[in-house]
């Protein structure tokens, strides 16, 4: 029976790393407003330091189906619900945090206070596969036989469906030293203060958070966290249509018509998430990758 081809499996996948290379500013004041004093190094200035003090630990919940082919139908769907965590270890600074940038380690002193969500942490995915041979044609139940056999036999309808929700964005302050650190160096590491609820119902291009929860940190590290916010889901749905017209035995010709981005979902990128900086809250491209809906059609022939 087609029940014999299902595979359904629930899984749990855990990780925990230790040494990871932690990459922050150094030598500064330990205490904000110090301006530069009591730098563990006087005689330097501030410093870009790499060590192996990174954690990081994520959990996640897999669930897959699958169904091998049978009566012409095979598919395969999984979805993941995940969470990763980490104390600024997730990338190299300012390179690979995603749109937590440098924001993602501010005291590289406390270690704890910058614990948060990882810049490349998505927690929705979900991915679908299909494949259906209509029921029409030579070998089939229906029509299978005289000329109708060859106008409706042979097709096969496809599609692939990919989505997840967005990542966490973190809100750096466009200050080189709002915690008066002595920063005397030329990246920034401060994240902006939280002073009401930063999300919106319904995000948009032009205003992806509320740009009016944050304000500028004086003396003091922000208090704004990390992963606050997410960004824009993605979501693509391509379907295809193919026919096999047998010509001989060993020569044939297959039609295919292929819609990519069959709903023409706009996937919007990142917005600018640098408080102070220009075009906060604002999205002005679509996310890598992505394309408005493409139809093609082709005609291969085999011998």
């Amino acid at each position: 029976s087609d029940l014999t081809s299902l595979v359904a499996s629930i899984s749990y996948v855990g990780s925990i790393n230790r040494r990871l290379q932690l990459t922050g500013l150094d030598n500064n004041s330990p205490v904000p407003g110090e301006a530069g004093a009591n730098r563990p190094f006087p005689w330097s200035g501030t410093a870009l330091e790499a060590t192996a003090r990174g954690t990081s630990n994520y959990n996640a919940m897999q669930v897959r189906v699958d169904k091998r082919m049978a009566s012409g139908l095979a598919f395969g769907t999984g979805y993941t619900w995940s969470k990763s965590m980490d104390n600024g270890g997730s990338g190299f600074y300012g390179v690979e945090n995603g749109p937590q940038s440098y924001s993602t380690m501010q005291n590289y002193n406390d270690l704890k206070a910058d614990y948060g969500i990882s810049g490349n942490s998505i927690t929705n995915i979900v991915y679908g596969w299909g494949l259906y041979e209509l029921p029409f044609g030579k070998d089939k139940p229906y029509l299978n036989q005289g000329f109708a056999s060859y106008i409706v036999g042979g097709w096969q309808a496809n599609i692939n469906l990919s989505a997840h929700s967005g990542p966490p964005l973190g809100f750096p302050d466009a200050g080189r030293d709002p915690a008066n650190i002595g920063n005397t160096g030329t990246y920034n590491y401060d994240r902006a203060n939280l002073i009401g609820n930063p999300k919106v119902s319904h995000p948009t291009k032009k205003m992806a958070f509320n740009t009016a929860a944050f304000a500028h940190p004086v003396n003091q590290y922000g208090n704004s966290g990390r992963g606050i916010v997410h960004g824009m889901p993605y979501d693509n749905f391509d379907f295809s249509l193919m026919k096999q017209l047998p010509i001989t035995e060993r020569a044939a010709l297959q039609f295919r018509a292929e819609f990519f981005n069959l709903f023409n979902i706009q996937n919007y990128g990142l917005p600018n998430t640098t408080f102070g900086g220009s075009g906060f809250g604002v999205i002005t491209n679509l996310t890598a990758g992505a394309t408005p809906r493409q139809i093609q059609f082709s005609l291969r022939a085999s011998f």
